[in-house]
């Protein structure tokens, strides 16, 4: 555990070496972009809409009205299957949400993000489909089965609800420092 963590400070202490030194300016509400929350990092890119995200005072703008985030935790693997006590999609309390975190994804060999093998028929992010609870259908125009396919189909519904997933997990810590 130690070699780890002592891992993990060398490699960030690295990654400050490189990062360039930024002037960051404290700027006032007049000379801020529309939207942009004060504090905020200036990244230099230009046209970013941060009045999609952000009120003209730079409050985040939250799903469902609210005026503060509640962020529900999918767990991918309540499918149902095996005995299993089923919790899917369609039983996350949708309108009530601002935030959905998706556990987990994990690092691949090739060094991406992944959820496992797209044609692996039990994988419940993308293969899996549930015939025996007539509730979830699968919307057959989409090329991926399992939870994104039913995320997909909610995403409609409550388009202003982020969906962010969680990489890592107990099961899911190989690929990050090979």
């Amino acid at each position: 555990m130690k070699k780890a963590a002592s891992s993990f400070l060398s490699c960030m202490l690295l990654l400050a070496l490189f990062i360039p030194n930024r002037q960051i300016s404290a700027e006032t509400s007049s000379e801020r972009p529309d939207c942009r929350p004060e504090g905020l990092w200036d990244s230099g890119v230009e046209h970013v809409p941060y009045c999609d995200v952000y009120d003209k005072d730079g409050r985040e703008k939250l799903a469902n009205q609210l005026d503060r985030r509640i962020i529900g935790y999918f767990t991918s693997w309540r499918t149902g299957k095996g005995n299993q006590d089923r919790y899917l999609v369609s039983d996350i309390p949708w309108k009530y949400l601002s935030h959905i975190n998706y556990a987990f994804a994990h690092i691949g060999e090739d060094h991406r993000i992944s959820v496992g093998e797209e044609a692996d028929e039990n994988n419940p992010s993308i293969g899996m489909t549930w015939p025996e609870h007539p509730d979830v259908k699968m919307d057959q125009t989409l090329p991926y089965k399992g939870h994104f396919n039913l995320i997909h189909q909610y995403k409609d519904r409550y388009p202003d609800v982020k969906v962010l997933a969680a990489v890592g997990g107990w099961a899911e810590t190989g690929g990050y420092v090979d």
